[in-house]
């Protein structure tokens, strides 16, 4: 009677451990779809903590982990491309600023002139860094997908 009952502990105990090995795939899911709806809101900062919990979490969940990947960079590059569009628009406005400064009889004499013609300059570097951040995140995104792809297939 002992052995049957060992016997049925140890098999509870066996399946019990199979099934964990399959749940951290399963349990990671509730995250990963968090963090993507996080980012269809535009609300970066909370989908790139729901990744980090998701790799806390399940360190074995070796697929979701991977999409989680891509989500990142995915959630990089939207908020890129959105800074870069409050970025473009705000330059415009300054580039707007020194047009009327130059017009001025006397311009290039002013010390305002040459304060909007600096403030331009660099918010014009500022835009091409992250205009090649952008870039940057697409191109990492297609060759993480390329290596998914090698992986899986």
């Amino acid at each position: 009677m002992k052995n049957i009952i060992t016997c049925v502990v140890l098999a509870l105990f066996a399946t019990s451990c199979q099934q964990d090995k399959d749940n951290p795939e399963q349990a990671a899911l509730p995250l990963l779809n968090a963090a993507r709806t996080e980012m269809t809101k535009k609300d970066y900062q909370a989908a790139r903590d729901s990744i980090i919990r998701l790799r806390q979490s399940f360190p074995t969940a070796f697929q979701s982990r991977m999409a989680a990947i891509l989500l990142m960079d995915s959630i990089e590059l939207s908020e890129a491309k959105d800074s870069l569009a409050i970025q473009d628009a705000r330059l415009q406005e300054e580039r707007d600023k020194l047009e009327a400064i130059k017009s001025r009889q006397d311009a290039l004499k002013q010390d305002e002139y040459y304060e909007q013609k600096n403030k331009v300059f660099y918010m014009e570097q500022h835009l091409d860094e992250v205009a090649a951040k952008v870039k940057f995140y697409i191109r990492k995104i297609d060759i993480d997908k390329k290596k998914n792809q090698a992986q899986a297939g």
